[in-house]
């Protein structure tokens, strides 16, 4: 898959994603558990960022092209947050409908995620030739990756 393609795919499951928690954070309006959700959000989408721009960086898109994406991915989920703040009102959280569809919003977005982050960008990384022939970045890169996972698992668990 061309690395163009690859970052069309990836900002199209970018910004489902970010327009679900977007929701999910305007619902959350007015609860305790507003600001914690709304800080682990900041610090996701901080690193979703990161990546989307190294995946620019690495398609060679144009200056134009990457400030677009960019923009597009700033303002989904703010987007979404406007729209969770004005469904608020319309909307039974505790509803089976509501479950279901927001169930599988989050499920499709999270699977192209973890596609896109294991499949592609990961193994992009580790099989450069100067990663390939040197084994201590490799064990540095392995280690890096572990300790990311586990501070998103510590997050979800504190959100």
């Amino acid at each position: 898959m061309g690395a163009a393609v690859m970052v069309h795919v990836l900002e199209l499951g970018i910004i489902v994603h970010s327009v679900a928690i977007g929701i999910t954070l305007g619902l959350a309006t007015g609860r305790d558990d507003a600001l914690p959700l709304m800080v682990a959000i900041c610090f996701h989408q901080f690193f979703e960022g990161i990546g989307l721009g190294s995946a620019f960086v690495n398609a060679n898109f144009s200056p134009s092209r990457s400030f677009a994406f960019a923009t597009l991915f700033a303002f989904t989920t703010p987007f979404g947050v406007a729209l969770g703040y004005g469904l608020d009102s319309r909307i039974d959280e505790g509803s089976m409908t509501f479950f279901w569809t927001s169930g599988i919003v989050n499920c499709f977005s999270a699977g192209l995620l973890i596609y896109f982050g294991l499949v592609n960008m990961l193994v992009a990384e580790f099989n450069r030739p100067s990663v390939r022939e040197n084994y201590r970045l490799q064990l540095a890169m392995g280690i890096g990756t572990m300790l990311g996972f586990l501070s998103m698992v510590l997050l979800a668990m504190w959100a």
